[in-house]
């Protein structure tokens, strides 16, 4: 039996079509690649370090919210800088500083709070410094009769030291602010309701 020989061109056209199947099949277009995440951009450092700052920023919250002072004092740096300035507010210098001033503020226990961030939007600048962003809405019982409730976002920076991530800066701007008092809204309706039994 003979076999048959393509034409020299017919074989040189297939190995041609090959190789662009070949070709297709392992590059993409140029915005694909733009799109991928570049190697080690999700490293597991990165990855720790990214919830670390979530962590933070949970009790930051919480330990406001619950007015643990000594601890809420650690969630920041020795040279701290807060700014509400834009939110109706002053810039606060200095982590005791801080403390001390919303303490002042809203440290009594009838003046509840609550802090509610989400949304964290977290950039890591180096090994030891990030920045992020927070969406916020919070309530806070300024008085027994009159209270605030707003919403906005928190914009900060982070350090970390000795091994440990703290807030650095924080600006406060809002989106949202309201005066609330109890002809318009009854904080705890559970309460409400049992004082009214009592009574």
């Amino acid at each position: 039996m003979r076999t048959r020989t393509l034409p020299a061109a017919l074989l040189i056209g297939a190995l041609v079509l090959a190789a662009g199947v070949v070709q297709l099949t392992t590059s993409r277009p140029a915005d694909a690649q733009a799109q991928t995440v570049k190697p080690g951009a999700y490293d597991v450092a990165a990855l720790n370090d990214l919830e670390a700052i979530k962590q933070l920023k949970a009790r930051y919250c919480r330990l406001l919210d619950t007015k643990q002072w000594g601890a809420w004092r650690q969630v920041f740096t020795d040279d701290f800088v807060s700014d509400t300035s834009d939110a109706g507010g002053k810039v606060v210098t200095g982590g005791d500083e801080f403390v001390a001033f919303v303490r002042q503020q809203i440290g009594q226990p009838s003046q509840t709070t609550v802090h509610q961030v989400q949304a964290p939007e977290i950039t890591l600048t180096s090994a030891t410094t990030a920045t992020g962003i927070w969406a916020l809405e919070d309530t806070v019982d300024l008085t027994p009769a009159i209270g605030m409730h707003g919403a906005g976002h928190y914009h900060e920076t982070y350090v970390k030291i000795d091994g440990q991530w703290r807030i650095k800066t924080s600006k406060l701007t809002r989106l949202r602010q309201e005066i609330i008092t109890p002809a318009t809204t009854i904080p705890d309706l559970k309460k409400a309701l049992a004082k009214g039994r009592r009574g």
